[in-house]
């Protein structure tokens, strides 16, 4: 089989699979630049024999249409980027954003680059675009402000238009990079974390326009949900939101990967604890990665990060994960 069939029979649940793995990090030279991005993307993945591609775009690409200002002299350092000024500072600012056109600006640039991308995969190597939940691009854009704004009845009316109006241009955006050739689509939220937003708030400002997002990206055949942080609500998402495949930081917050596998039948991302591999601590790369195998008996399992790899980067430790995931 070739990695897109080896792919869809992990998704599907195949057993006797050799151990599929995929990396993924920030491009902070390249990644405002359409067609230095699929190229430093594609000699990534070559570079580490990836079975699935995540696009890596700048964490900010969804705001900068907005008309942010934005901060990314951090990242190369293992920072992350930063919007420094916004158009949205009050409630009644949401209900007047603009229309964003996916063929142009930011986004335009990312669909570009998938375009560009997918032409050298070639369909050698299955692709999923980075999308991010209306909620996280909400709370980008207003800098947090967004649970504030949202705490009155008025206030959290004008957030719920602001993000139905984020979610339509999301969902175009997924719509457009899998008619475009990828197989589903990363949705990266932030905001599933109990410490983060409160039940209220997750079911009201997260669960509706999250679910619409990924309606949209129903076409895709590999959409994986990605879960930030700590304490994250992992059962409520693997049992409500359409997806194949879960990713979350494991070995830094529950569920531990057995936990996750006794609750759901998705296939599960993760493995690698990223600060592990930016530490270079090998020992406990390698225990994970046998402890991962253990758990899961490569069922639905595909080795990965549980989040970015921050810089700098050790491409020695790259290529020894890579050995003894394959080993596994």
């Amino acid at each position: 089989m070739d990695k897109p069939q080896r792919l869809r029979a992990l998704l599907a649940g195949a057993e006797g699979l050799p151990p599929l793995f995929s990396l993924w990090t920030h491009l902070p030279a390249v990644d405002r630049d359409a067609n230095q991005l699929a190229d430093a993307t594609w000699t990534f993945a070559c570079r580490h024999d990836v079975d699935v591609i995540k696009t890596m775009p700048n964490g900010m690409y969804a705001v900068e249409d907005y008309g942010c200002a934005l901060d990314f002299t951090a990242v190369a350092e293992g920072g992350v980027a930063r919007v420094t000024a916004t158009p949205v500072r009050h409630p009644e600012d949401w209900v007047s954003l603009p229309k964003l056109d996916i063929g142009t600006g930011a986004l335009g640039r990312e669909l570009n680059a998938l375009r560009r991308l997918l032409a050298l995969v070639d369909g050698q190597i299955p692709v999923v675009f980075t999308v991010f939940s209306p909620l996280t691009v909400a709370a980008k854009l207003s800098r947090g402000a967004v649970f504030d704004h949202a705490r009155t009845p008025a206030g959290q009316a004008a957030v719920d238009i602001g993000l139905a109006s984020i979610a339509a241009v999301t969902g175009r955006l997924a719509a457009a990079a899998i008619a475009a050739g990828a197989a589903g689509v990363f949705f990266a939220t932030q905001h599933v974390g109990r410490g983060v937003v409160s039940d209220t708030q997750f079911e009201a400002l997260a669960v509706p326009h999250d679910i619409a997002v990924l309606q949209a990206a129903a076409m895709g055949w590999c959409t994986i949900v990605h879960l930030h942080g700590d304490d994250v609500r992992f059962f409520d998402v693997a049992e409500r939101y359409p997806a194949q495949a879960i990713n979350w930081h494991v070995w830094e917050t529950p569920p531990s990967l057995a936990d996750a596998r006794a609750f759901t039948g998705k296939t599960l991302v993760g493995g690698l604890n990223r600060w592990s591999v930016t530490a270079r601590d090998m020992v406990a790369v390698k225990q994970q990665i046998g402890a991962g195998r253990t758990a899961t008996q490569g069922h639905r399992h595909l080795v990965t990060p549980g989040c970015t790899l921050r810089h700098p980067l050790d491409e020695a430790v790259l290529d020894q994960v890579r050995a003894w995931v394959r080993a596994a």
